[in-house]
């Protein structure tokens, strides 16, 4: 074969090598992975036309997030990565969450009370949760494990700021005994000294 001949086969054979590579990349850019597990709710595309400009595959992944507003007076009790039970109200169904996120814009300011947005993640979503479900969450702000807790009610608080609790004295009668308090929650009071 002459030259003009050798290069023109070189001339096919690097066209062909070209239109295999093409080829690969089509079918590599063909096959759709998602980087988390889930669930394929739509598919807007059509084998054989041009994809759609939006979402061509909606994917409802199998992680959830909770997303909740605070008021302006817990904000700064909530942090990153504490811990919530949120309650999926359809469900009847507690699971742990954890604070992931949390908005420094508020995102109302309805009837006088600025409201927060927070985002909670929920590692294991039950069967059956699915997005836009109700849900009421409560955030660990603090606690107090192993102490010694009366009911929050029981406790008097002086005009000095100081508590104290009725107990039974010897005879049978309450006498108020002054306590130093910790952790107060809605139902119970941790109690530092002042009884046993």
């Amino acid at each position: 074969a002459d030259a003009a001949t050798i290069a023109s086969d070189r001339v096919a054979v690097a066209q062909a090598t070209q239109a295999v590579a093409d080829a690969q990349l089509v079918i590599e850019r063909a096959t759709l992975v998602t980087p988390v597990d889930g669930i394929v709710v739509a598919v807007n595309v059509i084998p054989g036309l041009t994809a759609p400009s939006g979402a061509a595959v909606t994917l409802r992944s199998s992680a959830l997030e909770v997303t909740a507003s605070i008021t302006e007076s817990d904000l700064p009790l909530v942090a990153l990565g504490q811990d919530a039970t949120v309650t999926i109200t359809a469900l009847g169904t507690d699971v742990t969450g954890t604070v992931a996120q949390i908005d420094q814009v508020p995102a109302s300011a309805s009837t006088g009370v600025v409201s927060y947005d927070i985002v909670l993640t929920i590692a294991e979503a039950p069967k059956g949760a699915v997005p836009g479900m109700t849900a009421e969450i409560a955030v660990v702000t603090a606690s107090a494990p192993n102490v010694l807790a009366v009911p929050a009610i029981a406790l008097d608080t002086a005009m000095d700021g100081t508590y104290t609790v009725q107990v039974l004295d010897a005879s049978g009668q309450p006498t108020s005994v002054a306590v130093e308090v910790g952790l107060i929650s809605s139902s119970l009071a941790e109690i530092k000294s002042g009884i046993s």
